[in-house]
């Protein structure tokens, strides 16, 4: 190796090195250091992150009652014969309350040998049979449901199952419950724009794809953080939508991460009804101290979170809540405005010196 190869080689070997530093401090500067503390110190626009649902309460117009005959016998004949009476005649006083003959159906008839061990013999052999029938009635007048109970150990029912009340057509109240969600989420993401802020959303379907939707209404701008790295995955994998967003981050975390991500790029979050995204959202939002409405409805998750943050024993003078979009959206800008006097060392020149520091007797 001649001299001019050790020289290129030394060269190679510090500018290796170099670089190796360089990528040090700047990491060190992005999360921990000087490019840190002036990021935070700087006046970003007021940005709020959107996640929530909708519920209807319908009270329930049918119940549903399952019963049952069950017979034991030798003859497997007589056994079926003698549960079947038993049963035609209850179904007959069913129908003879008003109820319609597409409201009864059998949903079991089991008919299975019953064995008997010989502690003899050491074996195993058939005593008799037993047969299980089961019918399950819809009743839609609930003024029967108490005479029919009290009608069928009568006929012979000598089983009667859990008596549940439900929606006939929950679909249809389903849809009323999606409307009033998503009318509610327009309305908070047009306050949102009228107020001058930044809507963000998990770029996701339903309540905050109508708020982002309001926020376009009032001329918004509007931030989308996806699950997805790339717009393929977040279109073709993950199913979400790439409308009324101004700008979509592709996160490529999950959706774990995308909701760390979400909360830390914003100033405050609003939560309504939602899932477990939304209380992922939340927990992420109460452990970094941002500013967090929760509107009231008659959903529970406001019920929920007032239990979790007492059970917590942790008190959080952070979090407000109101029925009303306009007077949340209002409350928690007045608590980011109050939190940027306290931290916005760069914006707030209370000594009224430029940025370049031209008159000042002392640069701090």
């Amino acid at each position: 190796m001649n001299e001019q190869d050790i020289i290129r080689r030394n060269y190679y070997k510090v500018l290796s090195l170099f670089f190796a530093v360089l990528i040090v401090v700047i990491v060190y500067s992005a999360f921990w250091g000087p490019a840190k503390k002036f990021g935070e110190s700087l006046a970003p626009s007021r940005v709020f992150t959107v996640s929530a649902d909708g519920k209807v309460t319908v009270e329930p117009d049918i119940a549903k009652i399952s019963f049952s005959v069950v017979s034991r016998g030798s003859n497997p004949e007589v056994v079926a014969e003698t549960n079947n009476k038993k049963m035609n005649a209850a179904i007959d006083f069913i129908k003879s309350q008003g109820l319609d003959a597409k409201d009864v159906k059998t949903t079991q008839y089991n008919l299975n040998p019953v064995y008997v061990y010989d502690e003899k013999t050491r074996a195993s052999y058939i005593s008799g049979y037993e047969l299980t029938q089961t019918v399950l009635v819809k009743i839609r007048d609930l003024n029967k449901v108490g005479k029919i109970l009290g009608g069928l150990p009568d006929r012979g029912i000598n089983q009667i199952g859990q008596i549940s009340f439900e929606v006939d057509e929950p679909e249809k109240y389903l849809a009323e419950a999606r409307n009033k969600a998503f009318e509610k989420a327009k309305e908070l993401g047009r306050e949102i724009a009228k107020q001058g802020a930044i809507i963000t959303t998990g770029a996701t379907t339903g309540f905050p794809l109508y708020a982002a939707m309001g926020a376009k209404d009032e001329c918004g701008f509007s931030i989308g953080f996806s699950p997805a790295a790339t717009e393929r995955e977040h279109v073709e994998v993950y199913k979400l939508p790439l409308d009324y967003m101004d700008v979509i981050v592709y996160t490529g975390f999950g959706y774990a991460g995308r909701d760390l991500l979400l909360v830390r790029s914003s100033d405050a979050v609003v939560i309504g009804c939602g899932r477990i995204g939304t209380l992922n959202e939340f927990s992420v939002a109460f452990e970094d101290h941002r500013p967090i409405g929760i509107l009231e409805g008659t959903w529970k998750t406001d019920e929920i979170l007032r239990h979790v943050i007492e059970a917590a024993h942790r008190p959080n003078n952070r979090i407000i809540y109101d029925s009303d979009p306009k007077a949340m959206v209002e409350r928690l800008i007045e608590m980011v405005m109050k939190d940027r006097e306290k931290i916005n060392l760069v914006f707030n020149n209370h000594d009224q010196w430029s940025a370049t520091g031209k008159n000042a007797e002392y640069i701090l």
